[in-house]
């Protein structure tokens, strides 16, 4: 036997190797077509998942719709069950229950009626023109129940009229779940009284009680005291179906059961014979528990033949098909190829051409889920669309013409140049394939982002195309992401634009704050020497002239000063609560007199303007710049709109402005129909010293002030212009929720030659820079006052030891060394509880600002002053220290006297305590311990416990307790230096934090 000789060759070779061909081209395409009709029942099987989801939430949509008419049909009736028949017919028709309600046998009322009332009742609706009316059943019962209204009253309906539903026990149930829980219950399955025996369907009814309005109804018990009946809804089973599957109901066999098992009795929809299809085991099938009113339903969904019609694909047919055409072909040509080449040849370039045809065909065939195919022939002008390129836009399979002109036209006009434009480059050759995006018109008139790509398979002898074929790609979400990443970039960029442009102003404002104060103790020094001088009686008209003339100008250097710490934010402010309204009446004399006759001033105001908290003096010094910047800008004439109105900004609003948090604000808007400006000036517009105006027309110091001021308060100020289209400047300001203030009115200024008030108390006065110091030491020297002086609050603090009685401490905020004003004023009070103290500053640094506004009880006098705004302040004060004091003799002398037990172990403290508490009239003892205190208590009667915390031994809190034990009625008040850091939950206590003053004990002792 020769093994030498090859398989295939020889007289029967080209044979085998054709059927080896085919065999493997076959095996090829029978893997093939079962992974596509896999696809196909994956298809089929998630189709039918959605359509079970959506069939039971259209079934619990359509009973929460129908729980809704019921709770409006009790919103109707009020409390009541005896509505006019003829209105509450009305009512339900007003409804139009067939066509929005569908499945709905009728709404009515069920009246709750006692066996005593029962005959009362019979009557009443027969006197209604119903006489042969009667409660049915009949027969004793504990309770009766009659639908005394039901609507439409219809013939198959009137059957229900007067039927007690209370004698059903399912029925009943439902109604007694309803009554205890004040909401909707369903009955479990039952049949309608209305039924006559023909057609009769399923059934089932929904309650909804009626309380008495005038009783409660909190509580179980309390609504069955005041149930009065039921408003209810009656449902046949097939007619609430009707619709509920919709174009394709025929996909879905449904049957629904009362329960939460299968079995006919429990069967309410789908098991009649004239309207169910017979199940097998091999239809899809899903079953749904639902919950609704209380009451569950098993949904038991198959699939009925028609969906699986509807679901196939040509796919795997054609995949097979083409298979087996174009094994067999393979397998020709492998036998002709084997067979003779000369045929092989000769048959060549057809079979190429046959197999290019092919392959154009299999690629439809293959079409994905999710491109559309589309193939162009060139030459006739035709199109073909996949059934997938269709419904991308909404269209069905038959909706589209096959001429490209009529898609075309379907293009964005944005988009048709370009696309047309890429199209006509790949047909002449200019480009290796088509490639566009642009947006299409859907069906609903909606626009979609599509990606085509496409390419020229077949070219004539001259290179023209013939046949183009491509792909639509949905790009519509791709685009919209887009969208939202370039709005956010371009967010981000327009926040570090207002950040970088706050950073620098605050940077400024930094720098100019600074230089505030030293040219404002400077100016304190020119302002005090003038001041003296012009009142020096030896002077001539135009040396007086001169020195006003000098003061004049020192004037406006402390509003340049002013206008600065605006800016920097660094000024005290003393903010009101008011409503911008009022304050807009006091100042418009004064605005109109600053605009001029040729500028008409326009005020809106809308209705319920909130109130806001904001410093009204420097607000009114905002408003009179901005009106004369406006007036500027028009030198021609023009107007002026002011307006005032509420405005709440989400986080949309004010994404662009960082400083600006979403809330509550009241807007003034000021607009102008002046030049406006362009953007390059509205960038530079708050910095301070920026102007457009003429030299000596304005310092550029009004809108970086108006900056300032606004930031400090809390709000925003933004300029919106354009040259000749006029500006528009608005301010929001924060809410306040609180009632508003009186407006501190407009005092005329002092008059100079005027007697200053004076007196003999004693001034102690602390100020480092010695030329300040020397003016203030004499101004108030002159005035009859004793002057005591201190460079710093160590020399400051040595004095107060050493002087027995000191009754106003005059110093400046900012000082050299460890401590600052507030401090001495602290330890000032700590040696002289009665006190006063009055601080001067020309830049606070935020020592006695908190939140740009002074703290409480805070006294300010900034720099520079007067000489007569300081003898006025500094009298002040101390007449309000005078009536305070004789207010507290005054309640001594009306005998409101109390005993107080003061506990402190400091001698000094202790001692100060009892003098205090004695000025104001109280008779106090004191002790230096717990102990002591615990003895005096056992054997005195006292009225209060006034006592630090920090005792030795036993604290105060311990102290207290055992005080309570030994007197029940005693009220405690704890001194302590620590303050809020103290916990006192589960005290009944008042926290008095040292230092105290005279004021503060009055207001604890008396309160």
């Amino acid at each position: 036997m020769s093994f030498s000789r090859k398989p295939f060759t020889g007289r029967h070779g080209p044979v085998l190797l054709a059927i080896a061909m085919l065999i493997i081209t076959l095996g090829l395409t029978a893997v093939l077509s079962r992974n596509a009709q896999h696809v196909v029942e994956r298809n089929v099987r998630a189709d039918f998942d959605f359509r079970v989801r959506e069939t039971a939430e259209r079934i619990q949509q359509r009973m929460d719709t129908y729980q809704q008419v019921l709770r409006g049909m009790r919103g109707f009736l009020q409390g009541s069950v005896t509505p006019q028949r003829a209105i509450f017919h009305d009512y339900v028709q007003s409804l139009g229950l067939e066509q929005h309600y569908p499945g709905i046998q009728g709404l009515g009322i069920s009246e709750l009626v006692m066996p005593d009332r029962l005959a009362a009742h019979v009557a009443a609706i027969q006197a209604q023109g119903f006489p042969d009316y009667a409660v049915h059943p009949s027969g004793p019962r504990e309770i009766y129940t009659a639908v005394r209204e039901l609507e439409p009253f219809s013939p198959m309906n009137q059957r229900a009229f007067g039927y007690d539903m209370y004698s059903n026990p399912v029925r009943r149930a439902a109604m007694e779940r309803a009554r205890d829980s004040g909401s909707v219950a369903l009955t479990g399955k039952v049949t309608l009284v209305q039924e006559n025996g023909y057609g009769t369907q399923p059934g089932f009814l929904m309650y909804l009680p009626i309380y008495r309005k005038d009783m409660p109804a909190g509580s179980a018990a309390e609504r069955r005291a005041a149930l009065i009946g039921w408003t209810y809804a009656a449902f046949r089973s097939y007619d609430f179906m009707r619709g509920l599957g919709g174009e394709r109901s025929a996909d879905l066999d449904i049957r629904i059961y009362d329960g939460q098992s299968v079995s006919n009795a429990a069967c309410l929809y789908g098991c009649a014979g004239d309207q169910s299809t017979p199940w097998d085991d091999g239809m899809l099938r899903a079953q749904r528990h639902i919950e609704t009113a209380g009451h569950p339903w098993l949904l038991d969904i198959r699939a009925t033949p028609s969906l699986r019609e509807r679901m196939a694909s040509d796919t795997p047919g054609i995949i097979r098909d083409a298979g087996i055409v174009t094994s067999l072909l393979l397998a020709a040509l492998v036998w002709t190829l084997a067979s003779s080449r000369s045929r092989a040849m000769a048959l060549a370039m057809n079979m190429t051409r046959e197999l290019r045809d092919s392959e154009f065909r299999w690629k439809f065939a293959l079409e994905g889920a999710g491109d559309g195919l589309w193939d162009w022939d060139y030459r006739t002008g035709e199109i073909f669309y996949s059934r997938r390129w269709k419904e991308m836009l909404g269209y069905a399979d038959n909706e589209l013409s096959n001429r490209v002109g009529d898609v075309l036209g379907m293009l964005h006009p944005d988009d048709r140049d370009q696309t047309l434009a890429a199209i006509t480059d790949h047909l002449e050759g200019r480009t290796p394939a088509y490639i566009a995006e642009y947006r299409m018109r859907c069906k609903d008139d909606s626009w979609k982002w599509l990606l085509a790509r496409g390419m020229a398979v077949s070219r004539d002898e001259d290179g023209k195309p013939l046949r183009i074929i491509g792909t639509h790609t949905d790009i519509d979400s791709r685009k919209e992401a887009e969208r939202r990443e370039a709005e956010r970039r371009q967010a981000l960029e327009d926040t570090r634009k207002a950040l970088f442009h706050a950073q620098k102003l605050e940077a400024v404002g930094q720098l100019t704050g600074g230089v505030a104060h030293d040219f404002n103790n400077v100016l304190q020094i020119i302002t005090g020497n003038l001041d003296m001088l012009a009142r020096d009686a030896r002077l001539d008209d135009t040396q007086r002239t001169q020195l006003l003339s000098a003061l004049a100008a020192t004037e406006r250097g402390s509003r340049l000063s002013s206008q600065l710490l605006a800016f920097a934010r660094k000024q005290p402010l003393q903010p009101m609560v008011i409503h911008l309204g009022r304050l807009l009446v006091n100042i418009d004399a004064l605005l109109r007199r600053a605009l001029g006759g040729g500028i008409r001033l326009t005020t809106v105001v809308d209705d319920a303007l909130w109130n806001t908290q904001v410093d009204p003096w420097q607000l009114e010094n905002v408003i009179l710049n901005l009106a004369i910047n406006a007036r500027d800008a028009m030198e021609e004439g023009g107007s002026l709109t002011i307006r005032l109105a509420n405005a709440t900004l989400n986080a949309a609003h004010v994404a662009t402005h960082p400083d600006l948090p979403p809330g509550d604000y009241v807007t003034l808007t000021m607009a102008d129909t002046g030049t406006g400006m362009p953007p390059e000036i509205i960038e530079q517009a708050f910095e301070p010293f920026f102007t457009t105006k003429p030299e000596g027309k304005g310092t550029g110091l009004g809108l970086s002030m108006a900056y300032g001021f606004v930031r400090q308060s809390g709000g925003h100020i933004d300029i919106d212009s354009a040259v000749g289209r006029g500006t528009t400047v608005s301010i929001y300001l924060p809410r306040s929720l609180e009632a508003q203030q009186d407006l501190p009115t407009h005092d005329a200024d002092a008059d100079t030659a005027a007697p200053l008030p004076g007196g003999s108390e004693t001034v102690l006065a602390v100020e480092d820079d010695a030329g300040v110091r020397d003016i203030v030491v004499a101004t108030l020297s002159m005035l009859g006052y004793r002057v005591l002086h201190a460079t710093d609050a160590d020399r400051a603090l040595m004095i107060l030891e050493h002087e027995p009685h000191v009754d106003l401490l005059f110093t400046d905020v900012v000082m050299p060394g460890s401590m600052r004003g507030p401090e001495l004023a602290q330890r000032a009070r700590e040696r002289h509880p009665g006190i006063v103290v009055l601080f001067t500053s020309g830049y606070t640094r935020n020592a006695m600002v908190r939140d740009g506004k002074l703290e409480a009880d805070v006294e300010l006098l900034s720099k520079p002053y007067r000489r007569d705004q300081l003898a006025r302040r500094v009298r002040q004060l101390l007449d309000r220290r005078a009536d305070r004091v004789a207010t507290a003799f005054e309640v001594a002398r009306q005998g409101s006297a109390q005993h107080i037990l003061v506990v402190e172990d400091d001698p000094d403290l202790r001692q100060m305590s009892v003098q205090l508490l004695t000025m104001i009239g109280q008779h106090p003892s004191c002790a230096e311990d717990a102990e002591t205190a615990l003895e005096m208590l056992r054997h005195q009667e006292f009225d209060w416990l006034f006592t630090d915390i920090n005792l030795p031994g036993m604290d105060g809190i311990a102290l207290s307790r055992q005080a309570r034990d030994l007197r029940p009625d005693i009220r405690v008040v704890f001194a302590s230096g620590y303050g809020d850091t103290v916990d006192m939950r589960g005290e009944r206590a008042i926290m008095l934090k040292k230092p105290y003053d005279l004021a503060q004990l009055q207001r604890v002792f008396e309160g």
